[in-house]
């Protein structure tokens, strides 16, 4: 049995959106996006064709604000959000959980104002394995009355996850963190035995890690400066900024079908749209990036571990 292969009518790149309900990223010098900005982003994504939102009922208010800016600009988006239990799930019992995760679904669909989310993933995968996949296998009743269309999970710690989860031909979908700095998704092999699962990842400028400058970094991340000092000297050999480097490394990589992007400003969409008609890195490139990048220390491609840093 293979994974359900039904439903990829996905642009090859996506726009991620927490910045559009709070602020986001170590390199985030704007704050939250504005409503004006937002709808100025959505329109000129929608007219080169990126049409993939990333939510979560966990950014803030980016749900809502996707709601009024996609009702502004009357243009067709396809939606991604991802379940959100509360912090203390693990102690609820099982009728509890199941009301948490009714609910989280029905806020998203509320909000959004939606019949059928096209893309629901769970956050975690803690949540996919908690109890016996009590949580997942709720989901996929909703799922099998129509309320969602394809169901898959957001993976954070690690292949190991991925890798896990590909033994359930349920999942039809996992968002991962990739980038140039984190090799571990294909050296585990995960992207080899994928199969038909829809693969999308975000992260490619690893919250904007990858375009900081190297004093920068000396002072918020400073174990990360021997890797971002190489890749920096890879982008000046290549005659490429950090961006064009970056993005070019992911938007190469065919496992992949959707990247995530995250923007700030129109600026830096015009930037992402720019990128896409550059010429792509050549094997022997994407080789040196991959052996001379790797193995990154978790703590360094892990943003969740940061802070252990400070």
């Amino acid at each position: 049995m293979k994974h359900d292969n039904t439903t990829r009518n996905y642009s090859r790149l996506g726009l991620g959106t927490v910045q559009f309900g709070q602020a986001y990223g170590i390199n985030n010098s704007t704050g939250q996006v504005s409503f004006d900005q937002v709808c100025s982003i959505l329109s000129l994504a929608h007219e080169h064709g990126i049409t993939f939102l990333d939510t979560s009922r966990n950014y803030g208010s980016s749900e809502s604000v996707i709601r009024q800016a996609i009702k502004e600009v009357e243009k067709e988006f396809l939606i991604c959000t991802k379940l959100d239990l509360p912090r203390d799930y693990k102690e609820l019992d099982d009728a509890s959980l199941i009301k948490a995760v009714d609910a989280s679904l029905t806020e998203s669909l509320e909000t959004l104002d939606l019949e059928t989310i096209p893309l629901y993933l769970l956050h975690t995968y803690d949540y996919y394995a908690w109890k016996d996949h009590l949580v997942w296998n709720r989901l996929l009743q909703w799922q099998q009355k129509g309320v969602i269309k394809t169901l898959g999970i957001s993976i954070g710690n690690g292949p190991h996850e991925a890798l896990s989860a590909l033994d359930d031909k349920t999942v039809s979908a996992m968002q991962i963190p990739f980038n140039a700095l984190d090799q571990r998704w294909k050296r585990s092999g995960f992207l080899a035995k994928k199969d038909s699962v829809t693969v999308i990842t975000r992260s490619a400028y690893l919250q904007g890690l990858l375009l900081m400058d190297l004093d920068k970094a000396m002072d918020r991340l400073p174990g990360a400066v021997p890797w971002l000092r190489t890749f920096h000297d890879l982008a000046s050999a290549w005659n490429m900024s950090l961006k064009e480097l970056a993005f070019s490394y992911v938007l190469g990589t065919p496992e992949i079908d959707v990247t995530i992007i995250g923007v700030d400003t129109l600026e830096q969409l015009k930037e992402n749209i720019a990128l896409l008609s550059r010429s792509s890195l050549s094997e022997a490139q994407r080789i040196t990036i991959e052996e001379q990048l790797a193995p990154v220390p978790v703590d360094i491609v892990n943003p969740s571990l940061w802070s252990q840093h400070r």
